[in-house]
């Protein structure tokens, strides 16, 4: 990116970490990728994980449940946005949280349309789609589940706060 596109601005929508990691597992039981119930393959995630970076790393590297078994790894936002940085910067990212885009998605246009030095145009009439919407799986998950994954989560929660200046209840 860096050097084929040195001056592009990246948008990075972000979701809650605890409801995108819920929401990638429950979309892979969907697909059928994941035979396991929720709580164990959150726990299988780190041992389906090992090695997957040095597999990455290679050319040709593939690695099945980087893709579809990542939940927790790939909220961790601070991680991925590091790497990001290491290449981009800062000024080029704009960082927004999905939840803003579809609570109040005409300021976010706006902000997206400022961020990108287009000239201001209204929302699309009919305003925004919804896509790859789930099916309300992650309401059956109990609170215990959840706290535990947002216990796990808490780096990411806090460095999106004090290094970004965005946040989830």
């Amino acid at each position: 990116v860096q050097a084929l596109l040195p001056e592009v601005r990246l948008i990075l929508l972000l979701r809650d970490p605890v409801e995108r990691a819920l929401s990638q597992l429950f979309h892979s039981r969907r697909l059928g990728f994941e035979p396991l119930e929720p709580t164990q393959a959150l726990e299988a995630e780190l041992e389906r994980l090992e090695g997957a970076e040095a597999v990455l790393a290679r050319p040709d590297g593939v690695h099945r449940s980087h893709q579809e078994h990542s939940y927790v790894s790939r909220s961790r936002y601070e991680l991925q946005l590091a790497r990001w940085l290491r290449h981009v910067d800062r000024e080029r990212l704009l960082l927004l949280r999905s939840e803003d885009l579809f609570l109040d998605p005409e300021r976010t246009w706006q902000r997206l349309q400022a961020f990108l030095e287009l000239t201001v145009r209204p929302l699309p009439e009919g305003g925004l789609m919804r896509s790859n919407s789930g099916r309300g799986e992650a309401a059956t998950i109990p609170a215990s589940l959840r706290a535990e994954l947002r216990r796990q989560l808490a780096p990411t929660y806090e460095a999106m706060a004090g290094l970004y200046g965005i946040s989830w209840p």
